[in-house]
């Protein structure tokens, strides 16, 4: 691939959140988390532990249908390039620390979210990508 070729590559990336649109309403949110863990005082480990034992919780509701019959939205990995979309798709679960802080410093974001985002980027000019690409 010629770097002309890769920039224009990855200025056509698009990113999109493991999430339906109609799963970004206020109500429907609240209603789905209201009563999930706070991360603020916890590991990382027992956060995740509650908040996947929480989740059995939705379950039968509106909520729990849209958050279960989408892509895994708090399972790794929490970026991931999709090489026939040309996409790099985050997790929500990335969207919380220790990977983003809402408050943090440049360096904070650089060194967790945008490490990985970028590192998922990095696959879209491997050989496998290119190959992919300009076979179909």
């Amino acid at each position: 691939m010629t770097k002309h070729g890769a920039m224009q590559k990855l200025r056509s990336a698009r990113t999109k959140l493991w999430l339906a649109p109609e799963f970004l309403t206020n109500e429907v949110l609240e209603d789905t988390y209201s009563e999930f863990p706070e991360s603020n005082s916890t590991s990382f480990t027992k956060l995740w532990v509650q908040t996947r034992r929480f989740g059995r919780h939705l379950l039968g509701t509106k909520a729990g249908f849209l958050a279960h019959s989408l892509m895994e939205s708090t399972a790794l990995p929490y970026v991931q390039y999709v090489h026939l979309l040309n996409e790099v798709r985050l997790s929500v679960g990335a969207l919380v620390p220790p990977l983003y802080y809402p408050e943090g410093t440049t360096s904070m974001l650089y060194g967790g979210l945008g490490f990985f985002y970028a590192k998922s980027l990095i696959d879209a000019l491997d050989s496998e990508a290119t190959r992919a690409v300009y076979t179909i």
